[in-house]
């Protein structure tokens, strides 16, 4: 599954030298294994994220939200792509992950 994600972040920029990266591969394994969790991001993905770095819920917020906007000042075009309709700002870090987790899942080898 991570050689998915990092080939979908690719034309982004966004690679695993980003903070956040850990916390973001996490919360789409989460989201994967239960797509509800989208409607609790704080507590179904940014505080497990936050348990297994051994840091605070704030700066897993704040390293994934660095992902977003860097998705989008590097390339909004394909981010656009991903999210399947127009984008004229930066998504929510909980659209950034559902727009992700549906491109996994589409390419996971279970669901051809």
């Amino acid at each position: 599954m991570t050689d998915i994600i990092q080939e979908i972040l690719r034309p982004f920029e966004v690679t695993p030298r980003f903070a956040g990266y850990p916390a973001l591969t996490l919360a789409v394994a989460r989201c994967l294994e239960d797509p509800d969790r989208l409607s609790s991001v704080t507590s179904e993905l940014y505080l497990p994220a936050a348990r297994q770095q051994g840091c605070k819920l704030a700066c897993v917020e704040r390293n994934l939200r660095t992902i977003v906007q860097h998705a989008w000042d590097v390339n909004p075009a394909e981010l656009r792509v991903l999210a399947g309709y127009p984008l004229f700002t930066a998504p929510t870090v909980s659209a950034f992950l559902a727009f992700l987790t549906r491109e996994v899942a589409r390419r996971l080898p279970s669901a051809q």
